[in-house]
């Protein structure tokens, strides 16, 4: 069958998605493309070559992609699955990237014009993933994140910012620790309750007198004054079991740790480190006494920062063995004996 330009004419032409952004599968890369074949007046039936070409642009250029058909007429009409055999590398997904495309047609070895733009429906291709970076929070409603959607461990310290005047409402699910020292010295476990007043739970007299405490999350750790560095486990009742101690000497004022280590400031005894196994006992491994009274402990991932009494504030790095070096101090005279 001989076709001109003048002769062939595509009618009807309608692009629509192939299926539907399903939650667990894989979106389709295929466009449907509906149309009509008329040569001179006739309607055109069997088969016939047709070759779908993208570009960037409505006329010139070189295509981004392109592929060739053979589809079947019948009373002209005819169906072909846009994407089911690409002659050039990529995907209609890579190609849909840009700004604007538009679809030639050759049909036999006439070329239809003019280009048609591609419009919304096939970029929805686009939606079978969400590029880096692409939500901000100005895209997330007020309340959208909820705390079924925030994995557990996901928020840690450092995303909490300082809170002035917190009003508590219901039960909070995090507990409290406090240490009561003089006569009492004991380790207090209280839980919060909705009206802000504090509901004691569980208490350990290991002797010593209780100065400072932290938690990792696994165990509780004591700084128990002359009775040295204290570990303890407790259960969902908030039931408190002691499990180890250590004494250097002196006295155990502050205490803190990070992923690797434990530090304890050991009063006249300076500034020691501990590793702790998986079931809460101690190993004492290093040491360090610049003078003064070490009192208060802190590290921020790079150093480890000593408040030293009388010998102001120190800095220390610690190796992966949890061994000390001692980098500086400087002392503005007072008494450094507060927690850092």
């Amino acid at each position: 069958m001989n076709r001109t330009d003048s002769q062939l004419l595509i009618v009807i032409l309608i692009l629509i998605l192939i299926g539907g952004v399903a939650a667990h599968a894989q979106v389709p890369e295929l466009i449907n493309y509906q149309g009509r074949l008329v040569d001179g007046g006739a309607l055109v039936n069997g088969n016939t070559q047709i070759v779908f070409r993208i570009y960037n642009q409505s006329s010139g250029g070189s295509p981004l992609w392109q592929e060739t058909q053979t589809v079947a007429a019948v009373d002209g009409l005819f169906s072909a699955h846009i994407g089911a055999s690409n002659d050039t590398a990529g995907t209609l997904s890579d190609v849909l990237t840009n700004a604007s495309c538009f679809l030639e047609i050759k049909v036999g070895t006439t070329v239809m014009g003019p280009r048609e733009q591609v419009l919304a429906v096939p970029y929805s291709l686009q939606a079978d993933g969400v590029p880096p970076g692409a939500i901000s929070s100005a895209m997330l409603a007020d309340g959208a994140v909820t705390v079924d959607k925030i994995a557990t461990g996901a928020v840690t310290g450092d995303k909490i910012g300082d809170v002035d005047n917190l009003a508590i409402s219901g039960t909070l699910s995090a507990r409290i620790l406090e240490v009561a020292g003089g006569g009492g010295q004991v380790l207090q476990f209280a839980q919060a309750t909705s009206d802000g007043g504090l509901v004691h739970v569980d208490s350990d007299d290991p002797g010593g007198f209780a100065y400072g405490v932290w938690g990792d999350g696994s165990f509780i750790y004591l700084a128990n004054g002359d009775g040295g560095l204290h570990t303890y486990s407790v259960d969902g009742a908030g039931n408190l079991t002691h499990i180890d101690s250590d004494d250097q000497g002196d006295d155990a004022y502050g205490v803190w740790g990070d992923d690797s280590f434990i530090y304890l400031a050991n009063g006249y005894g300076g500034l020691h480190t501990y590793s702790v196994d998986g079931s809460g006992y101690l190993t004492h491994i290093d040491s360090d006494d610049q003078g003064g009274c070490a009192y208060g402990i802190w590290g921020d991932g790079s150093f480890i920062y000593l408040a030293d009494g009388s010998g102001g504030l120190h800095t220390y790095s610690v190796d992966g063995s949890g061994n000390l070096t001692h980098i500086d101090s400087d002392d503005q005279g007072g008494y450094a004996d507060g927690e850092i």
